[in-house]
């Protein structure tokens, strides 16, 4: 029975000494394979960390960039407001303005109005002084008594005239104080020899006041009021060659 036993623990020997063999090769197989796997897991925590640290860097970035936009934000936030500050003074000036357009548009309406009046006015008395100098023209166009022998001026005949005096017609003037006036000559009648006056017995004329007739400094002659109205007077030049020089425009004082 006991050379059983020893072939018996013989065999469990030779049994433990494979097991542990096996078991040997077993943990070596093991710790290969964790090495491995822990040579893959160091290359993917290597790859990781690079990919952290770009992703980090990309936040970097990115968080630059929104402090960038940030601050255009404010910036345009601070435009806006000046822009908006603009606007409300830009609409503030254009109602002034269109106050001030509607004030000028009223009072160029006035005045407007007020030239067209004074227009008015003024044609109304041109053609009532028109009417009152034909109205002259027609009166001094009828003959009267003398009339012919008034107008003729003095003039030498021939050559027992030359370089004689030239006398002025013995005309019948009037002698009161008179008044100054500021008249000019409206209209002149060559062919019947009268000039119509700017100045008439509301500036104090009466007929038979003497005028004289001046342009500038310059002496033109005198006139004698034959007829007055008003507003006007019509006036004889003593001399006939007197309404060949007076214009109208002329000044006409006493």
């Amino acid at each position: 029975m006991k050379p059983d036993i020893d072939k018996v623990i013989h065999i469990v020997g030779i049994l433990a000494v494979i097991i542990a063999a096996c078991a040997v090769k077993y943990l070596m197989d093991v710790s290969k394979a964790q090495q491995a796997n822990l040579v893959s897991l160091k290359g993917q925590v290597t790859t990781m960390e690079g990919m952290i640290t770009k992703v980090a860097g990309e936040k970097s970035a990115l968080e630059a960039d929104l402090k960038a936009v940030q601050a255009e934000k404010e910036n345009l936030a601070s435009a806006l407001t000046g822009y908006e500050a603009q606007a409300r003074k830009m609409a503030d000036d254009i109602r002034k303005m269109g106050h001030t357009l509607l004030t000028a548009r009223d009072k160029m309406a006035k005045k407007e109005k007020g030239f067209k009046d004074a227009l008015a006015e003024k044609d109304a008395a041109i053609a009532k002084l028109e009417a009152k100098i034909e109205a002259f023209r027609a009166e001094m166009a009828r003959p009267r008594d003398g009339s012919r022998a008034r107008d003729l001026e003095p003039e030498g005949q021939g050559t027992e005239a030359q370089g004689a005096l030239r006398l002025e017609p013995l005309v019948v003037e009037s002698r009161r104080i008179h008044e100054p006036i500021d008249a000019k000559v409206l209209d002149v009648n060559k062919e019947f020899n009268f000039v119509v006056v700017s100045a008439g017995s509301d500036q104090g004329i009466v007929e038979g006041d003497s005028l004289n007739v001046m342009r500038g400094a310059q002496y033109l002659g005198r006139m004698i009021v034959e007829r007055v109205e008003a507003d006007v007077a019509v006036a004889r030049p003593i001399y006939k060659s007197l309404r060949d020089v007076v214009k109208r425009g002329d000044r006409v004082s006493y």
